[in-house]
């Protein structure tokens, strides 16, 4: 039997963000995209308003994003991908949704 791949996030505060950058996509909603790192694993968060798309799953928030222009580098799949809803710095509904990029090499 395969061992399912699943996302788990640290909550001991190890986790280290190694770039930050905020993108336009073609429909004119700001992302902010973090490339971060925990343990020996590399993630992307995308961090974007919620509204016009709350009733959307990961998938199609996933598929959302690359339509809208935003070069997604690891393909989608479900056991490596997790969304998150929170509030911003202005009280605005927003996604997170984080990607496992890989196994940093040499780790």
């Amino acid at each position: 039997m395969r061992k399912r791949r699943t996302l788990f996030i640290s909550v001991k505060g190890k986790s280290k963000i190694f770039n930050k950058e905020k993108v336009t996509l073609h429909d004119g909603r700001n992302v902010q995209v973090q490339h971060w790192k925990d343990g020996e694993y590399s993630f992307i968060t995308y961090f974007f308003q919620m509204e016009g798309l709350e009733n959307k799953s990961k998938e199609e928030l996933y598929m959302y994003l690359r339509d809208q222009g935003l070069e997604l580098r690891v393909p989608f799949s479900k056991g490596a991908i997790t969304l998150q809803k929170f509030y911003n710095e202005e009280k605005q509904l927003c996604w997170g949704l984080t990607v496992i990029v890989g196994k940093i090499l040499g780790k």
